[in-house]
């Protein structure tokens, strides 16, 4: 489970990463709060993940 949320939240942070390098550049129709909320939650998702797998090696 811990490896499913790390993928999702590697794929969270570069794909909010990416779409808002090109919408500096093109007009992509997303806000850009909506993408810091996918940016956080990816964050998040990836910190927790980190913890989560420190906590089990004690």
């Amino acid at each position: 489970m811990k490896n499913f949320v790390r993928i999702l939240a590697f794929v969270l942070l570069i794909g909010t990463t990416v779409v808002f390098v090109l919408k500096l550049k093109f007009n992509i129709p997303i806000e850009h709060k909506h993408l810091f909320a996918f940016f956080v939650i990816g964050a998040i998702s990836l910190l927790w993940s980190n913890l989560r797998d420190k906590s089990s090696e004690k």
